[in-house]
C-alpha cells in the first residue's frame, strides 16, 4: 500500500520590513531615515530653540524628506565647525533654568508635558549652541542693512497700508493647537501659563518659556499695532476688552480660544496718536531685514561648506 502523500506546507514570507536606511553621509557622520522622522516629530520644539529653524521658510509648511535631509546636513556641518562640549551645553541649559527660575526637574516636567523628551532637547539646544556660535563668529560681522535699504523697505510697506487711526501696546501668549502632539498638551501648557500669571510669574518671562508665536524672544512683546494689523480674533478680543474696560487701563490681561490656539493677551498702552513714520518703524525694519541678511549670509557659508566636505545622498529605489 502506497503511502500518503506528505501535505503542502505554507512557506513563510521572506519580504523584508525596513528597519532603517543611510540617507546620506556627511564626512564621517551617517544621517539615517530614522532622523528625518524624528526631525518631523519635534518640529514644533526646534522652532522654539533652533535660531535658524524658526526662521527658515521648512518651519512654515510640511517638508519633504529631501529638505529634510538637505537641513540636516547643513546642521552637521555646522555641528562639525562649532563642536559644543557636554559642559558648555550644561551650562547653557542652566543658564536657561536660571532665567525661568526653575530647577532641572521641572525643566524636564516642562518638556514632557510638552510630548518630547529630555534627551530630545538636549540634541536640539547642542544644536542650537553651534549655530549661534556660527553666527557670531562668521556671520554677524557680514550682515549688515544701510539706511537706504530701510527707506526702500518703508516705502514699500506704506503704500499699501491703511493710515493709522491710533494704536495699541500688545503683549501675546500664543499657544497653537496644531504645535503639539494633541490639543490636551497645548491646553495644559496653556493653563499652567495662567497658573503662573495668577501666581505672579511676570507676563515676559511666561511668554519666554510657553509661546509659540515669534514674538516670545521678546517677552510676548508686539509692540504698538492698529486694528489693521491684528488678526480677526485678536482684533475682536482687543475691542471687547477695550469697550469693556476702557482705554486707560493698564496691564489689562485677557484670555481666548479660536480654532487654531489658545491666546493670552495684555494691553500695556492705548495711543490714539502714534507717530507711524520712519524713525519710530526703523528698528523694527532693521531687524526684519537683517534677519533676512543673516539667512543669506549663513546659506553662502554652508554652501562653501559643502564644497569643502565629502556629501554623499543615496538614492531612494522603487
Amino acid at each position: 500500500m502506497a503511502a500518503p502523500a506528505a501535505s503542502a506546507t505554507p512557506v513563510p514570507s521572506l519580504s523584508g520590513t525596513l528597519i532603517d536606511r543611510v540617507e546620506a553621509i556627511v564626512n564621517k557622520k551617517a544621517i539615517y531615515y530614522s532622523d528625518t522622522k524624528k526631525f518631523r516629530s519635534l518640529a514644533s520644539l526646534r522652532s522654539k530653540v533652533d535660531p535658524l529653524f524658526a526662521n527658515d521658510p521648512l518651519s512654515k509648511k510640511t517638508p519633504t524628506d529631501t529638505e529634510i535631509v538637505d537641513f540636516l546636513i547643513a546642521e552637521s556641518l555646522i555641528l562639525e565647525k562649532f563642536p559644543v562640549s557636554d559642559t558648555d551645553l550644561d551650562q547653557e541649559i542652566n543658564s536657561i533654568q536660571a532665567n525661568l527660575h526653575i530647577d532641572r526637574d521641572a525643566l524636564r516636567a516642562a518638556i514632557t508635558r510638552e510630548g518630547f523628551q529630555f534627551d530630545d532637547y538636549q540634541a536640539l539646544m547642542r544644536a542650537s549652541i553651534a549655530k549661534r556660535q556660527l553666527i557670531d563668529r562668521d556671520i554677524r560681522n557680514k550682515a549688515a542693512v544701510s539706511e537706504d535699504e530701510l527707506k526702500t523697505e518703508y516705502n514699500r510697506n506704506r503704500s499699501g497700508s491703511k493710515t493709522f487711526q491710533g494704536a495699541i501696546h500688545l503683549h501675546l501668549i500664543k499657544v497653537t493647537k496644531k504645535n503639539y502632539k494633541t490639543v490636551k498638551y497645548a491646553k495644559d501648557l496653556y493653563e499652567q501659563a495662567l497658573k503662573d500669571l495668577d501666581s505672579g510669574q511676570s507676563f515676559e518671562d511666561v511668554a519666554k518659556k510657553t509661546s509659540d508665536d515669534n514674538s516670545a524672544t521678546n517677552g510676548g512683546d508686539l509692540g504698538f499695532l492698529s486694528y489693521q494689523e491684528m488678526s480677526g480674533p485678536l482684533q475682536k478680543e482687543v475691542q471687547k476688552q477695550l469697550a469693556t474696560k476702557g482705554v486707560d487701563q493698564k496691564n489689562q490681561i485677557s484670555k481666548f480660544e479660536d480654532p487654531t490656539s489658545f491666546t493670552i493677551i495684555k494691553i500695556s498702552e492705548v495711543s490714539k496718536d502714534v507717530d507711524s513714520g520712519f524713525d519710530k518703524e526703523k528698528d523694527a525694519l532693521r531687524g526684519k531685514l537683517m534677519e533676512g541678511e543673516f539667512q543669506h549670509q549663513i546659506k553662502l557659508w554652508i554652501d562653501r561648506q559643502r564644497t569643502l566636505s565629502y556629501i554623499r545622498i543615496n538614492q531612494k529605489t522603487t
